[in-house]
């Protein structure tokens, strides 16, 4: 059974996660803002927060929170403590 993982939060270890974890499984990463989103998935890249480091080109990234989780087995909270 493959499990689909949804990523919450793109910054640093968000983006860590999903890049980690798309290598093994489907991984949705959600994206506080579009323009992130659209760069996670056509550039591959995420340079607000590691920059220039490539993403794992499986990583699938939205700006829409019922996308993200929708369709998830395992949610990861990859946000900050005081973003709750």
């Amino acid at each position: 059974m493959t499990l689909r993982v949804s990523v919450l939060g793109a910054g640093s270890f968000g983006t860590t996660i999903g890049h980690l974890s798309a290598g093994n499984t489907p991984t949705m990463l959600w994206c506080r803002r579009e323009e992130t989103a659209d760069e996670v998935n056509k550039a591959h890249t995420n340079d607000r927060y590691l920059k220039g480091y490539a993403l794992n080109p499986d990583l699938r990234a939205t700006a829409s929170i019922e996308e993200a989780v929708s369709g998830a087995d395992v949610v990861v909270m990859g946000v900050p403590s005081h973003g709750f």
